[in-house]
Protein backbone atom coordinates (compact mmCIF):
# COMPACT_ATOMS: atom_id res chain seq x y z
CA UNK A 1 0.00 0.00 0.00
CA UNK A 2 1.56 3.43 -0.87
CA UNK A 3 0.58 6.79 -1.96
CA UNK A 4 1.51 8.23 -5.07
CA UNK A 5 1.97 11.63 -6.70
CA UNK A 6 3.34 12.89 -10.08
CA UNK A 7 3.94 16.65 -10.53
CA UNK A 8 4.30 17.86 -14.00
CA UNK A 9 5.69 21.47 -14.53
CA UNK A 10 5.22 23.96 -17.63
CA UNK A 11 8.87 23.71 -18.31
CA UNK A 12 8.90 19.60 -18.36
CA UNK A 13 10.06 19.15 -14.77
CA UNK A 14 8.71 15.51 -14.00
CA UNK A 15 8.75 14.08 -10.22
CA UNK A 16 7.19 11.43 -8.77
CA UNK A 17 6.52 10.94 -5.13
CA UNK A 18 6.08 7.56 -2.99
CA UNK A 19 4.24 8.37 0.76
CA UNK A 20 4.96 12.04 0.36
CA UNK A 21 8.89 11.59 -0.20
CA UNK A 22 10.49 12.00 -3.89
CA UNK A 23 11.48 8.95 -5.98
CA UNK A 24 12.19 9.85 -9.30
CA UNK A 25 12.64 13.51 -11.52
CA UNK A 26 13.46 13.65 -15.08
CA UNK A 27 13.01 16.60 -17.78
CA UNK A 28 10.59 16.22 -20.30
CA UNK A 29 10.66 17.19 -23.93
CA UNK A 30 8.45 19.53 -25.56
CA UNK A 31 7.26 16.29 -27.53
CA UNK A 32 6.07 14.84 -24.22
CA UNK A 33 4.30 17.30 -22.52
CA UNK A 34 2.20 17.41 -26.03
CA UNK A 35 -0.01 14.67 -23.83
CA UNK A 36 -0.93 16.97 -21.21
CA UNK A 37 -2.41 19.18 -23.72
CA UNK A 38 -6.13 19.45 -24.56
CA UNK A 39 -6.69 18.57 -28.34
CA UNK A 40 -9.97 18.00 -30.23
CA UNK A 41 -10.69 14.41 -30.12
CA UNK A 42 -8.39 13.07 -27.55
CA UNK A 43 -8.55 10.22 -25.66
CA UNK A 44 -10.32 10.45 -21.98
CA UNK A 45 -8.26 10.15 -18.97
CA UNK A 46 -8.78 6.23 -17.70
CA UNK A 47 -7.78 4.38 -14.62
CA UNK A 48 -7.32 0.98 -14.36
CA UNK A 49 -6.52 0.26 -17.53
CA UNK A 50 -5.17 1.82 -20.95
CA UNK A 51 -6.95 2.63 -23.82
CA UNK A 52 -4.71 2.38 -26.91
CA UNK A 53 -5.81 2.90 -30.94
CA UNK A 54 -3.88 -0.55 -32.00
CA UNK A 55 -4.50 -0.27 -36.26
CA UNK A 56 -7.70 0.73 -36.38
CA UNK A 57 -8.88 -0.87 -33.28
CA UNK A 58 -9.43 0.96 -30.12
CA UNK A 59 -8.59 -1.26 -27.09
CA UNK A 60 -8.03 -1.37 -23.19
CA UNK A 61 -4.60 -3.58 -23.42
CA UNK A 62 -2.68 -2.95 -20.06
CA UNK A 63 -5.14 -3.21 -17.47
CA UNK A 64 -4.16 -2.86 -13.91
CA UNK A 65 -5.56 -5.13 -10.63
CA UNK A 66 -5.73 -4.11 -7.18
CA UNK A 67 -7.37 -1.22 -5.44
CA UNK A 68 -7.15 2.41 -5.84
CA UNK A 69 -8.31 4.97 -4.06
CA UNK A 70 -8.89 8.86 -3.31
CA UNK A 71 -7.49 10.40 -6.75
CA UNK A 72 -6.95 14.35 -6.96
CA UNK A 73 -6.01 16.92 -9.63
CA UNK A 74 -4.59 20.00 -9.15
CA UNK A 75 -3.82 22.83 -11.46
CA UNK A 76 -0.78 23.63 -9.73
CA UNK A 77 2.71 22.09 -9.09
CA UNK A 78 2.48 20.81 -5.52
CA UNK A 79 5.58 20.74 -3.41
CA UNK A 80 6.55 17.60 -1.24
CA UNK A 81 5.49 19.38 1.75
CA UNK A 82 2.47 19.90 0.62
CA UNK A 83 2.20 16.43 -0.66
CA UNK A 84 2.45 14.69 3.11
CA UNK A 85 0.61 17.09 4.93
CA UNK A 86 -2.44 16.11 3.22
CA UNK A 87 -1.95 12.70 2.06
CA UNK A 88 -4.60 11.52 4.65
CA UNK A 89 -6.08 14.67 5.21
CA UNK A 90 -9.84 15.26 3.52
CA UNK A 91 -10.13 18.17 1.38
CA UNK A 92 -12.70 20.95 0.51
CA UNK A 93 -14.07 20.56 -3.21
CA UNK A 94 -13.60 24.36 -3.71
CA UNK A 95 -9.56 23.88 -2.18
CA UNK A 96 -7.69 26.27 -4.65
CA UNK A 97 -5.95 24.76 -7.46
CA UNK A 98 -8.21 21.20 -6.67
CA UNK A 99 -9.70 20.46 -10.15
CA UNK A 100 -10.86 17.13 -9.75
CA UNK A 101 -11.91 15.03 -6.86
CA UNK A 102 -12.75 11.62 -6.74
CA UNK A 103 -12.83 9.88 -2.86
CA UNK A 104 -14.94 6.82 -3.99
CA UNK A 105 -17.11 6.43 -0.86
CA UNK A 106 -20.29 6.68 -2.24
CA UNK A 107 -21.04 3.48 -4.80
CA UNK A 108 -24.06 5.52 -5.54
CA UNK A 109 -22.76 8.72 -6.57
CA UNK A 110 -19.47 8.33 -8.61
CA UNK A 111 -18.54 11.95 -9.00
CA UNK A 112 -18.90 11.99 -12.25
CA UNK A 113 -17.01 8.88 -13.65
CA UNK A 114 -18.03 6.80 -15.98
CA UNK A 115 -17.54 3.61 -14.41
CA UNK A 116 -16.27 0.84 -17.25
CA UNK A 117 -16.39 3.21 -19.99
CA UNK A 118 -20.23 3.85 -19.49
CA UNK A 119 -20.58 -0.31 -19.26
CA UNK A 120 -22.07 -1.55 -16.38
CA UNK A 121 -21.06 -5.02 -16.81
CA UNK A 122 -17.22 -3.41 -16.92
CA UNK A 123 -17.32 -1.75 -13.62
CA UNK A 124 -14.84 -1.69 -11.22
CA UNK A 125 -16.33 -3.07 -7.69
CA UNK A 126 -16.71 -0.75 -4.74
CA UNK A 127 -14.45 -2.40 -1.64
CA UNK A 128 -13.61 -1.01 1.72
CA UNK A 129 -10.42 0.72 1.72
CA UNK A 130 -7.01 -0.71 2.88
CA UNK A 131 -5.86 2.96 3.58
CA UNK A 132 -6.80 2.90 6.85
CA UNK A 133 -5.77 6.53 7.32
CA UNK A 134 -7.47 8.07 5.06
CA UNK A 135 -11.39 9.55 6.14
CA UNK A 136 -13.44 7.02 4.83
CA UNK A 137 -17.11 6.08 3.48
CA UNK A 138 -19.36 3.65 6.06
CA UNK A 139 -17.89 1.04 7.53
CA UNK A 140 -20.08 -1.98 6.20
CA UNK A 141 -21.07 -4.86 8.71
CA UNK A 142 -22.62 -7.94 6.76
CA UNK A 143 -23.92 -10.97 8.40
CA UNK A 144 -27.38 -12.96 8.78
CA UNK A 145 -30.22 -13.75 11.33
CA UNK A 146 -28.65 -16.35 13.84
CA UNK A 147 -24.87 -15.24 13.64
CA UNK A 148 -23.20 -14.51 16.98
CA UNK A 149 -23.16 -10.99 18.45
CA UNK A 150 -20.13 -9.30 16.26
CA UNK A 151 -17.63 -6.68 17.73
CA UNK A 152 -16.39 -3.90 15.62
CA UNK A 153 -13.28 -1.78 15.76
CA UNK A 154 -14.00 2.00 14.26
CA UNK A 155 -10.65 3.40 14.06
CA UNK A 156 -10.07 7.49 13.52
CA UNK A 157 -6.57 9.06 13.02
CA UNK A 158 -5.65 12.82 12.83
CA UNK A 159 -2.39 14.38 10.76
CA UNK A 160 0.04 15.32 11.61
CA UNK A 161 -0.16 14.18 15.28
CA UNK A 162 -0.49 16.69 17.90
CA UNK A 163 1.41 16.66 21.01
CA UNK A 164 -1.83 15.84 23.24
CA UNK A 165 -4.93 14.78 22.30
CA UNK A 166 -8.10 12.72 23.03
CA UNK A 167 -10.64 11.26 20.73
CA UNK A 168 -13.89 10.15 21.95
CA UNK A 169 -16.75 8.21 19.84
CA UNK A 170 -20.58 9.12 20.43
CA UNK A 171 -23.78 7.34 17.87
CA UNK A 172 -26.97 9.13 18.32
CA UNK A 173 -27.37 7.52 21.71
CA UNK A 174 -25.91 4.87 24.00
CA UNK A 175 -27.92 1.92 22.75
CA UNK A 176 -28.73 2.59 18.48
CA UNK A 177 -31.38 0.22 17.76
CA UNK A 178 -33.50 -0.59 14.67
CA UNK A 179 -35.10 -3.00 13.06
CA UNK A 180 -32.29 -4.49 11.70
CA UNK A 181 -29.30 -4.42 13.96
CA UNK A 182 -28.67 -3.07 17.81
CA UNK A 183 -25.46 -1.22 18.31
CA UNK A 184 -24.01 -0.62 22.38
CA UNK A 185 -21.51 1.15 23.96
CA UNK A 186 -21.11 1.51 27.46
CA UNK A 187 -21.70 5.20 27.35
CA UNK A 188 -22.90 7.79 25.49
CA UNK A 189 -19.30 8.84 24.58
CA UNK A 190 -16.84 6.11 24.23
CA UNK A 191 -12.70 7.11 24.73
CA UNK A 192 -10.81 5.69 21.55
CA UNK A 193 -7.83 4.05 22.79
CA UNK A 194 -4.09 5.35 20.84
CA UNK A 195 -3.00 2.77 18.53
CA UNK A 196 -0.06 4.73 17.82
CA UNK A 197 0.95 8.24 17.40
CA UNK A 198 -2.10 9.61 14.88
CA UNK A 199 -4.44 6.81 15.08
CA UNK A 200 -7.07 6.16 17.85
CA UNK A 201 -9.96 3.03 17.78
CA UNK A 202 -12.79 1.87 19.93
CA UNK A 203 -14.76 -1.30 19.76
CA UNK A 204 -18.25 -1.61 19.30
CA UNK A 205 -20.89 -4.74 19.75
CA UNK A 206 -23.52 -5.12 17.83
CA UNK A 207 -26.12 -8.03 17.58
CA UNK A 208 -28.01 -8.88 14.28
CA UNK A 209 -31.91 -8.95 14.71
CA UNK A 210 -34.08 -8.91 11.51
CA UNK A 211 -33.75 -9.70 7.84
CA UNK A 212 -32.60 -5.76 5.65
CA UNK A 213 -30.10 -3.03 5.77
CA UNK A 214 -29.90 0.30 8.05
CA UNK A 215 -27.58 2.89 8.67
CA UNK A 216 -26.36 4.16 11.84
CA UNK A 217 -24.62 7.73 12.06
CA UNK A 218 -21.31 7.88 14.51
CA UNK A 219 -19.44 10.78 15.45
CA UNK A 220 -15.63 11.22 16.56
CA UNK A 221 -14.40 14.23 17.92
CA UNK A 222 -10.82 15.37 18.49
CA UNK A 223 -9.95 17.34 21.92
CA UNK A 224 -6.74 19.12 21.48
CA UNK A 225 -5.44 21.59 24.25
CA UNK A 226 -5.62 25.09 23.56
CA UNK A 227 -7.53 24.42 20.20
CA UNK A 228 -11.48 24.40 19.21
CA UNK A 229 -12.71 20.30 18.88
CA UNK A 230 -11.99 18.63 16.00
CA UNK A 231 -15.01 16.60 14.64
CA UNK A 232 -16.12 14.48 11.95
CA UNK A 233 -18.94 11.76 10.68
CA UNK A 234 -19.17 8.74 9.36
CA UNK A 235 -21.73 6.09 9.38
CA UNK A 236 -22.32 2.08 10.08
CA UNK A 237 -24.45 0.12 7.34
CA UNK A 238 -25.36 -3.17 8.44
CA UNK A 239 -26.63 -6.06 5.88
CA UNK A 240 -28.44 -8.88 7.34
CA UNK A 241 -29.05 -11.75 5.13
CA UNK A 242 -31.53 -14.48 5.29
CA UNK A 243 -30.20 -17.26 6.88
CA UNK A 244 -29.46 -20.61 5.09
CA UNK A 245 -29.56 -24.20 5.96
CA UNK A 246 -25.35 -25.15 7.16
CA UNK A 247 -23.33 -26.62 4.72
CA UNK A 248 -21.47 -29.49 6.32
CA UNK A 249 -17.57 -29.20 6.66
CA UNK A 250 -15.62 -26.22 4.64
CA UNK A 251 -17.06 -24.93 1.59
CA UNK A 252 -14.49 -24.47 -1.19
CA UNK A 253 -13.96 -22.75 -4.36
CA UNK A 254 -11.25 -22.39 -7.26
CA UNK A 255 -9.42 -19.06 -7.82
CA UNK A 256 -7.59 -18.53 -11.00
CA UNK A 257 -6.28 -15.10 -13.12
CA UNK A 258 -6.33 -17.10 -16.15
CA UNK A 259 -2.88 -16.70 -17.06
CA UNK A 260 -0.56 -17.94 -14.12
CA UNK A 261 -3.69 -19.91 -12.55
CA UNK A 262 -5.90 -22.13 -14.11
CA UNK A 263 -7.87 -25.53 -14.05
CA UNK A 264 -7.15 -28.13 -16.64
CA UNK A 265 -10.51 -30.73 -16.70
CA UNK A 266 -8.99 -33.24 -18.44
CA UNK A 267 -10.74 -35.05 -21.45
CA UNK A 268 -14.70 -36.01 -21.28
CA UNK A 269 -16.54 -37.81 -23.84
CA UNK A 270 -19.83 -35.68 -23.81
CA UNK A 271 -23.21 -36.52 -25.27
CA UNK A 272 -25.09 -35.09 -28.15
CA UNK A 273 -27.33 -33.65 -25.39
CA UNK A 274 -25.79 -32.41 -22.02
CA UNK A 275 -26.45 -29.38 -19.52
CA UNK A 276 -23.72 -27.62 -17.99
CA UNK A 277 -23.84 -25.28 -14.51
CA UNK A 278 -21.55 -23.42 -12.50
CA UNK A 279 -21.11 -20.35 -10.48
CA UNK A 280 -18.83 -17.52 -11.50
CA UNK A 281 -17.54 -14.58 -9.26
CA UNK A 282 -15.58 -11.88 -12.07
CA UNK A 283 -13.08 -10.41 -9.42
CA UNK A 284 -11.38 -8.42 -12.42
CA UNK A 285 -12.86 -6.91 -16.44
CA UNK A 286 -15.75 -8.57 -17.28
CA UNK A 287 -14.35 -7.09 -20.87
CA UNK A 288 -13.56 -10.10 -22.40
CA UNK A 289 -13.13 -13.22 -20.31
CA UNK A 290 -13.62 -16.80 -20.70
CA UNK A 291 -14.41 -19.00 -18.06
CA UNK A 292 -14.96 -22.58 -19.67
CA UNK A 293 -13.28 -23.24 -22.98
CA UNK A 294 -12.31 -26.68 -25.84
CA UNK A 295 -9.50 -26.60 -28.03
CA UNK A 296 -7.90 -28.50 -30.67
CA UNK A 297 -4.26 -29.08 -29.72
CA UNK A 298 -3.45 -26.28 -32.51
CA UNK A 299 -5.92 -24.03 -30.82
CA UNK A 300 -8.72 -23.82 -32.62
CA UNK A 301 -11.95 -22.85 -30.76
CA UNK A 302 -14.62 -25.73 -30.10
CA UNK A 303 -16.02 -24.32 -27.24
CA UNK A 304 -16.25 -20.91 -25.23
CA UNK A 305 -18.16 -19.81 -22.79
CA UNK A 306 -17.81 -16.68 -21.00
CA UNK A 307 -18.20 -12.82 -21.19
CA UNK A 308 -17.90 -10.48 -24.00
CA UNK A 309 -18.81 -6.50 -23.43
CA UNK A 310 -21.22 -6.91 -20.91
CA UNK A 311 -22.97 -9.51 -21.89
CA UNK A 312 -22.42 -13.34 -21.77
CA UNK A 313 -21.56 -15.21 -24.50
CA UNK A 314 -21.65 -19.13 -25.93
CA UNK A 315 -19.42 -20.20 -29.43
CA UNK A 316 -19.35 -23.21 -30.61
CA UNK A 317 -17.30 -24.66 -33.44
CA UNK A 318 -18.75 -28.05 -34.66
CA UNK A 319 -15.06 -29.38 -37.05
CA UNK A 320 -15.46 -32.97 -37.34
CA UNK A 321 -18.39 -34.50 -36.85
CA UNK A 322 -20.56 -31.99 -38.09
CA UNK A 323 -20.93 -31.55 -42.08
CA UNK A 324 -20.73 -29.23 -43.71
CA UNK A 325 -18.14 -27.50 -41.01
CA UNK A 326 -18.55 -23.89 -40.49
CA UNK A 327 -17.66 -20.65 -38.81
CA UNK A 328 -18.44 -20.68 -34.74
CA UNK A 329 -21.94 -20.07 -34.02
CA UNK A 330 -21.97 -17.65 -31.98
CA UNK A 331 -25.07 -16.37 -29.31
CA UNK A 332 -24.85 -12.99 -26.86
CA UNK A 333 -27.10 -12.62 -23.96
CA UNK A 334 -29.11 -11.00 -23.94
CA UNK A 335 -28.05 -8.28 -26.98
CA UNK A 336 -29.63 -11.42 -29.36
CA UNK A 337 -32.82 -11.74 -27.88
CA UNK A 338 -35.53 -8.99 -27.57
CA UNK A 339 -36.49 -6.87 -24.23
CA UNK A 340 -40.27 -8.20 -24.33
CA UNK A 341 -39.10 -12.10 -24.59
CA UNK A 342 -37.49 -11.21 -21.26
CA UNK A 343 -39.91 -9.29 -19.25
CA UNK A 344 -42.28 -11.97 -19.78
CA UNK A 345 -39.78 -15.06 -19.11
CA UNK A 346 -37.58 -13.72 -16.34
CA UNK A 347 -39.46 -10.45 -15.36
CA UNK A 348 -36.48 -8.22 -15.57
CA UNK A 349 -35.22 -6.57 -18.49
CA UNK A 350 -31.71 -6.47 -19.70
CA UNK A 351 -30.27 -3.64 -17.56
CA UNK A 352 -31.40 -5.86 -14.66
CA UNK A 353 -29.67 -8.87 -16.05
CA UNK A 354 -26.57 -7.00 -17.24
CA UNK A 355 -26.56 -5.79 -13.14
CA UNK A 356 -25.89 -9.60 -12.23
CA UNK A 357 -22.99 -9.94 -14.57
CA UNK A 358 -20.11 -8.60 -12.50
CA UNK A 359 -21.14 -10.23 -9.31
CA UNK A 360 -21.24 -13.57 -8.27
CA UNK A 361 -23.78 -15.69 -10.10
CA UNK A 362 -24.99 -19.11 -11.28
CA UNK A 363 -25.17 -19.87 -14.71
CA UNK A 364 -26.43 -22.96 -16.66
CA UNK A 365 -26.09 -23.86 -20.11
CA UNK A 366 -28.67 -26.75 -21.98
CA UNK A 367 -27.86 -28.34 -25.32
CA UNK A 368 -30.06 -30.56 -27.84
CA UNK A 369 -28.82 -31.60 -30.82
CA UNK A 370 -31.49 -32.42 -33.42
CA UNK A 371 -29.06 -32.66 -36.39
CA UNK A 372 -25.46 -33.19 -36.93
CA UNK A 373 -25.63 -31.79 -40.46
CA UNK A 374 -25.30 -33.03 -44.21
CA UNK A 375 -23.94 -31.94 -47.45
CA UNK A 376 -27.51 -30.06 -47.90
CA UNK A 377 -28.47 -28.97 -44.39
CA UNK A 378 -26.59 -27.32 -41.24
CA UNK A 379 -26.22 -28.27 -38.21
CA UNK A 380 -29.44 -27.68 -35.91
CA UNK A 381 -29.49 -27.08 -32.07
CA UNK A 382 -31.71 -25.72 -29.53
CA UNK A 383 -29.66 -23.93 -26.63
CA UNK A 384 -30.87 -22.24 -23.46
CA UNK A 385 -28.83 -20.13 -21.41
CA UNK A 386 -29.89 -19.50 -17.29
CA UNK A 387 -28.75 -16.68 -14.87
CA UNK A 388 -29.80 -17.54 -11.39
CA UNK A 389 -32.37 -19.89 -12.31
CA UNK A 390 -33.76 -17.63 -14.73
CA UNK A 391 -34.04 -18.44 -18.30
CA UNK A 392 -32.29 -15.26 -20.19
CA UNK A 393 -32.09 -16.19 -23.65
CA UNK A 394 -32.27 -19.23 -26.00
CA UNK A 395 -31.74 -20.39 -29.55
CA UNK A 396 -33.91 -23.12 -31.49
CA UNK A 397 -31.73 -22.61 -34.69
CA UNK A 398 -28.21 -23.04 -33.14
CA UNK A 399 -26.21 -24.31 -35.96
CA UNK A 400 -23.98 -26.54 -34.00
CA UNK A 401 -23.70 -29.74 -32.18
CA UNK A 402 -20.57 -30.47 -29.86
CA UNK A 403 -17.64 -32.76 -31.26
CA UNK A 404 -18.00 -36.15 -30.15
CA UNK A 405 -15.18 -37.23 -31.79
CA UNK A 406 -12.30 -35.98 -28.86
CA UNK A 407 -8.95 -38.12 -29.86
CA UNK A 408 -7.20 -34.90 -31.34
CA UNK A 409 -8.48 -32.40 -29.39
CA UNK A 410 -6.54 -30.58 -25.73
CA UNK A 411 -8.33 -31.38 -22.53
CA UNK A 412 -11.35 -28.55 -21.04
CA UNK A 413 -9.86 -25.44 -19.45
CA UNK A 414 -11.57 -23.61 -16.90
CA UNK A 415 -10.45 -20.15 -16.45
CA UNK A 416 -8.09 -19.80 -19.25
CA UNK A 417 -8.02 -20.70 -23.15
CA UNK A 418 -5.75 -23.28 -24.33
CA UNK A 419 -4.25 -21.25 -27.12
CA UNK A 420 -2.88 -18.50 -24.95
CA UNK A 421 -4.46 -15.61 -25.84
CA UNK A 422 -4.36 -11.98 -25.05
CA UNK A 423 -4.39 -11.78 -21.25
CA UNK A 424 -8.28 -10.09 -21.40
CA UNK A 425 -9.89 -12.87 -22.46
CA UNK A 426 -9.02 -14.87 -19.91
CA UNK A 427 -10.85 -14.58 -16.78
CA UNK A 428 -9.92 -13.22 -13.21
CA UNK A 429 -12.36 -14.55 -10.92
Amino acid sequence: LYHWALVVEANGSFRVYLDGTLAATQMLTSADLEGFLPKQGQMPFVLGNRLNMNGDVLMFDRPFGGILDDLRVWSVPRSEVEIRETMYQDVSHDAPGLIRHFSFNDPSVPSGLRLGSGNQALSPLFVPSPFEDLRGGPLVVIGRVGDPDKSIGICASIHPAPPSVTMSLSFDHAVSSGPVAELRTASPVLTMRAMSSNKFCATVNLTLMSVGSQDYAFYVVAAVPGSSPLRSSSEVSVLVLDNRPPVAGASFALETDGLSSYASLGKAHLPDDLSISLWVNPLGSTERGWFLSWHSFTGDNLFLMGFSYGEWRLQMFCRKSCSPAKVPTDLLIPSQVSDDWLLSSSGKTKQEIRAMLPKAHHIAFTLKCHHRGNATHTPLAHVRFYVNGFLIGEDRAFQACLDTDDADYAPWELGQEYDSGEADKHLHG
